[in-house]
C-alpha cells in the first residue's frame, strides 16, 4: 500500500494512504473514504486513488488557488500523477513550507502463503516449486517469489538479498528508504 511521509516539526511519521483520497493542508493529512465533496476546490490540495486499490495509480489534485510543489515545480494544469518518492509541498505565506511530505510506494517484505491466483511457481534461489497456500516472500523490488517455510525452506532470509535483485532480505518491517536520506 502506499504512504505518505510526512514531516512535522522536523520529524518524519508514515500514513498508510488505505482510504480512496486525501486532503492535504498546513493542518495535515485527512482520509476520506470517497472523494472529498466539491466545495470550495480553489483552496483544496487532494490526492486521489484512481483504480483497483491493489494497483492504483495517484494523483494530486490543486485547486488554483493552492501553492503547492512536486519536486520543486507547480503542478502542470492542477494535477499530477505520483511516482515513488515524490515531494509534495505546500507553501504557506511567504512561500514558506506548511506541509512538505513523500509519495512512496515502497512494499515491506511479507511472508504470507502464495496466492491460489499466483499459480505454481518456482523459487527464485533454488528453482524449487511453491505450490499456492505455501509461505513465501514477494519481493518488494523485483516480484519475485522465495520459499520461507520456517525451519524447512529458508530461500528469501538465506542470503542478505534477493536472489535476483540487491533488495535486502530483512523481515523487520522497517522501510529502506526514508525521508532522512536526504539529509545524508
Amino acid at each position: 500500500m502506499p504512504q505518505l511521509w510526512v514531516e512535522k516539526e522536523g520529524t518524519w511519521s508514515l500514513l498508510p494512504l488505505g482510504a480512496a483520497a486525501h486532503e492535504l493542508s498546513a493542518g495535515g493529512v485527512v482520509p476520506h473514504a470517497d472523494s472529498p465533496p466539491p466545495e470550495d476546490l480553489a483552496h483544496r490540495l487532494l490526492l486521489i486513488r484512481g483504480g483497483d486499490a491493489a494497483e492504483a495509480e495517484w494523483v494530486l489534485l490543486a485547486g488554483n488557488r493552492c501553492a503547492v510543489t512536486v519536486n520543486g515545480t507547480p503542478p502542470g494544469v492542477g494535477a499530477h500523477v505520483l511516482r515513488d518518492r515524490d515531494e509534495i509541498v505546500l507553501h504557506g505565506a511567504g512561500g514558506s513550507a506548511a506541509l512538505r511530505t513523500f509519495f512512496s510506494t515502497e512494499r515491506l517484505a511479507v511472508v504470507e502463503p502464495l496466492p491460489a491466483a499466483a499459480g505454481t511457481v518456482k523459487c527464485a534461489r533454488c528453482k524449487g516449486t511453491i505450490e499456492p497456500g505455501q509461505m513465501a516472500v514477494r519481493c518488494p523490488s523485483c516480484e519475485c517469489y522465495h520459499h520461507e517455510i520456517a525451519g524447512v525452506r529458508n530461500c528469501w532470509t538465506y542470503r542478505p538479498k534477493c536472489a535476483l535483485c540487491p533488495h535486502p532480505t530483512l523481515l523487520d518491517g522497517t522501510y529502506h528508504w526514508t525521508p532522512e536520506e536526504l539529509a545524508s
